[in-house]
C-alpha cells in the first residue's frame, strides 16, 4: 500500500508543490479501491502455527501474518532515505525485524 500512495505521501512534503497530477489520481483511486474491497481478515487461532511473509523494495516494506493461508493482518511502510540506500539483503532483513 505505501508503493501505491508514494505520490500522495509526496504532496505532503514542504519542498513538494501540491499539483494534482494524472498519476496522484491514480494512486488515489488504487489506494481507494483496495482500502474499500479490502479482503476479509481471519481471526488468529493461538494454537495453530502463524507465517509471516515479508518483502521489501527498493522504496517500502510489506508484510503479512497468516494462518493456512488466510490473512490476519497487513502491514506497509516506506523506507526512510536512508534505508533506501541499504542492499536488498538489508532490505530484506529490515522488513523481517520490522514486521
Amino acid at each position: 500500500m505505501s508503493k501505491i500512495i508514494k505520490p500522495l505521501t509526496n504532496l505532503t512534503k514542504k519542498a513538494e508543490k501540491f499539483i494534482i497530477t494524472d498519476e496522484v489520481k491514480r494512486a488515489f483511486k488504487q489506494s481507494k479501491d483496495l482500502l474499500t474491497n479490502a479482503p476479509i481478515l481471519s481471526y488468529p487461532d493461538y494454537n495453530n502455527t502463524f507465517t509471516l511473509t515479508t518483502d521489501a523494495s527498493d522504496k517500502a516494506l510489506g508484510a503479512v501474518l497468516s494462518q493456512n493461508q488466510h490473512p490476519i493482518a497487513y502491514a506497509s511502510r516506506t523506507l526512510s532515505e536512508t534505508e533506501r540506500r541499504y542492499n536488498t539483503t538489508e532490505k530484506e532483513l529490515l522488513a523481517v525485524l520490522w514486521a
